[in-house]
């Protein structure tokens, strides 16, 4: 199982602090890393939404599915992910799988289609987290140092409880929240972000936007 741990800091913004950020970002040693682009995830979740709990509650050994693709219509694959955290640490692991154009499969029969084409611990998370509960999409900006630490920038949130849906709804709920900032780093980084993040106007949050689009924070 491959494991690279890393640290996540979130701040969640409203639209006076994003501009608040945008000024201190052109002040800082942030460079752009990747061209922006649109994410789209499904996450998954047991019957009794066991994995929202833990995400809740911050349960200290956990896990996350979720199927990830980018841009609008149908992507040549989609990434299916488990992310694990362990305490303030937390890792991911990734496979490319295939599907047809995602909206015109009934979501109930997602995890089987899913199953059948990854190997034996993501098939036994996905038959105990076979549910599709929350649908959302996002518009992500990436920054990196010199140094390799990421900041990921995500606004245009929406989202979509899938808990009444046959198919995926091509309708979303736009958020409250005008942007999530993630700041991304490796326990050996940790030094270095804190005098990164020295003036940083904002205090981390506990977001999670899984969480938020069930509308608990």
């Amino acid at each position: 199982m491959e494991q690279h741990y890393r640290f996540e800091k979130k701040f969640t913004l409203n639209r006076h602090a994003l501009g608040k950020y945008r000024g201190w970002q052109r002040q800082s040693i942030l460079k752009k890393a990747y061209p922006a682009r649109r994410i789209n995830n499904i996450y998954f979740d047991s019957i009794n939404q066991d994995s929202f709990l833990d995400n809740r509650e911050g349960t200290w050994k956990r896990v996350k599915s979720r199927l990830r693709w980018y841009g609008e219509g149908t992507p040549p694959y989609y990434t299916l992910e488990l992310k694990h955290k362990r305490s303030s640490l937390g890792f991911k692991q990734s496979r490319q799988v295939k599907a047809a154009d995602i909206s015109l499969v009934p979501l109930g029969k997602l995890a089987h289609c899913l199953r059948n084409q990854v190997e034996s611990h993501f098939r036994m998370h996905l038959h105990c987290y076979a549910w599709p509960n929350i649908f959302n999409s996002y518009w992500r900006e990436y920054y990196q140092t010199r140094e390799g630490v990421r900041v990921t920038v995500d606004t245009q949130l929406k989202h979509a409880q899938l808990k009444f849906c046959r198919n995926l709804p091509r309708k979303l709920q736009p958020s409250s929240i005008a942007a999530v900032i993630e700041v991304k780093y490796s326990p050996a980084q940790s030094e270095f972000v804190l005098e990164l993040l020295r003036d940083f106007p904002f205090c981390p949050t506990r977001s999670s936007k899984y969480v938020q689009a069930l509308g608990y924070v």
